[in-house]
């Protein structure tokens, strides 16, 4: 794990709290920070609006702290507190938190500041999935916990595809050229198809939740459907990135067959993983690794190639070998005071037991 950055403390900020769903107010603020700061589609307001659509209360929050009456230096989006915490907004399908922190703020003392601003008596200020690229560990203190809650991974193909694949481990370049001949063999030849227009969204997500339910998700009922709250998000979050010319969705097949979706977001030269499924009758070929495969590939045909992928979601032991750098995102609980860390950790601690 990435060591604890020590920072000089800062004055507290000045915090105000605006409703979410009052978008003229802070979506303009929060487009500009996210510039400055981490640059990361993920947390653009035009990706968050439709998660906040079909999965917030409409009681979400967003806070905005200054040092400067017109220059945030600090956003949060946040669901409205309740039994004495408060979270920030984070449904399943945003793999990052909405935290915004210009260069040189601190995230445990923003957020210590803006405990004292919510509304209400607020102990503890939860904040999930803070990828340490854009939202450093802060240094360990009496009223603060940090979880790690996996490592994620990244890809820089550089500017020779053959050397990339050249220093991949040799049993998972064995391992990837055995299937593909495997599924040449006894389906059809692997190929991809990269549908990247508005028009198409629909019929890949209908291609996606069939393909999906399917699987053990289906079982779960956890899959997409077309026309559940997760299908909507991803149908107006996929026009949107459509829209600004970002949208890239990928379909591998096996000869006629569909085998494997991948839907991705490809924004400043970046080309971001978001959510994948595959047929699972075809596991035996590895369908998952063999598109990642080919999308790397097809990205260095584009002009001006694409050198840089990111993969939020915890590093899985069939794409480890392709992967070329991890990181650790995280979950932080901020208290109000460092009194109550303890009867805290005994609570959490019981409810770890009765659940075991």
């Amino acid at each position: 794990m990435t060591a604890a950055i020590d920072r000089p403390r800062l004055p507290a900020l000045d915090w105000s709290l605006v409703p979410a769903h009052e978008h003229a107010r802070w979506t303009r603020a929060w487009d500009e920070l996210n510039r400055r700061g981490c640059r990361s589609p993920l947390i653009q307001s035009w990706f968050l609006l439709p998660a906040l659509r079909h999965f917030g209360t409409g009681e979400e929050l967003v806070a905005i702290g200054r040092r400067e009456p017109d220059t945030p230096a600090a956003m949060m989006l946040l669901t409205r507190p309740a039994a004495l915490r408060c979270e920030g907004f984070q449904p399943s399908q945003a793999p990052l938190a909405a935290v915004l922190l210009a260069p040189g703020e601190d995230v445990a003392d923003a957020a210590r500041s803006l405990l004292r601003a919510l509304p209400g008596t607020v102990l503890a200020l939860t904040l999930l999935h803070l990828d340490e690229r854009f939202v450093a560990m802060p240094a360990a203190a009496p009223d603060v916990e940090i979880s790690p809650r996996f490592e994620t991974g990244a890809i820089f193909v550089g500017h020779d595809f053959a050397d990339y694949y050249a220093a991949i481990p040799t049993r998972a370049r064995k391992n990837l050229e055995r299937r593909l001949r495997k599924a040449e063999a006894e389906i059809g030849p692997a190929s991809l198809q990269v549908w990247e227009s508005a028009e198409r969204i629909d019929e890949f997500l209908h291609l996606y939740s069939d393909t999906e339910s399917r699987g053990w998700k289906g079982e779960a009922g956890t899959a997409v459907g077309f026309d559940d709250a997760q299908g909507l998000f991803y149908r107006d979050m996929l026009r949107a990135a459509a829209e600004r010319g970002d949208l890239r969705m990928f379909v591998l097949m096996f000869g006629d067959r569909p085998a494997a979706q991948q839907i991705a977001i490809d924004c400043d030269g970046i080309t971001y993983f978001l959510k994948t499924t595959y047929d699972e009758s075809l596991s035996a070929y590895a369908p998952g690794v063999i598109q990642r495969y080919l999308i790397l590939e097809w990205s260095q045909t584009r002009e001006p190639p694409t050198r840089d992928f990111e993969i939020y979601g915890q590093v899985k032991e069939a794409i480890a070998p392709f992967i070329t750098g991890t990181r650790h995102v995280y979950h932080l609980t901020v208290l109000r005071y460092r009194a109550i860390k303890a009867p805290l950790g005994l609570v959490r601690w019981v409810k770890r037991r009765a659940a075991s």
